[in-house]
């Protein structure tokens, strides 16, 4: 399975939680909403300016195209215009960063932040698990080597399932054989669609 610690990428409050424990979601889900008033506040600032720099433009457009206007004025407002389009992407990435989102399906873990608290960069926020497939790594003697490849399937046993035989594929073989077990890491991967 996936597995990923959600981490904050920038120092910046909560403000809103909208996740349980071991809840089950979707890949985009937002999980955690932090304080972006700031830069909602620029945000608005700045598609006010990329607003009249759009009027600017249109208007030295048609004075260019009636001889009233030089191009240099021109290509002036333009890059005003492109500067306000660069500066609305910048903010509205740095919105993004303040959000948590799902990477993929699956289920979190136990929530490590409450709202109102200042998250860090680096700090764990949650886990999240895809378990729609489950990795199985274990070892084959060298022996057995020449039979192991890519695609092969396998049946595995857990000691919490004594009675259940899980089904799955071979899809990596490490390059690698130990020296001391003479044996070789195996991976497979199992459906767990339910």
């Amino acid at each position: 399975a996936e597995n990923v610690n959600l981490t904050s990428a920038v120092t910046e409050r909560i403000t809103k939680i909208n996740f349980d424990d071991n809840q089950r979601v979707k890949k985009g889900y937002v999980l955690i909403e932090m304080d972006v008033s700031e830069e909602n506040a620029e945000l608005a600032e700045e598609r006010s300016r990329y607003d009249e720099a759009q009027s600017q433009v249109e208007r030295v457009r048609a004075l260019v195209q009636r001889s009233s206007a030089s191009k240099s004025i021109l290509d002036e407002r333009e890059r005003e215009l492109n500067t306000a389009k660069a500066r609305i992407e910048a903010i509205q990435s740095r919105i993004n960063q303040q959000r948590i989102v799902a990477p993929f399906d699956g289920v979190v873990g136990i929530r490590n932040i409450s709202v109102g608290a200042l998250a860090q960069p680096g700090m764990l926020i949650t886990t999240i698990d895809d378990d729609s497939k489950m990795k199985l790594d274990f070892s084959v003697p060298e022996v057995f080597l020449s039979s192991l490849k890519i695609g092969l399937s396998i049946e595995a046993k857990a000691s919490a399932y004594p009675n259940q035989i899980f089904k799955g594929t071979v899809t990596s073989v490490d390059s690698r054989i130990d020296p001391i077990t003479r044996s070789v890491m195996a991976r497979a991967v199992l459906n767990n669609d339910d």
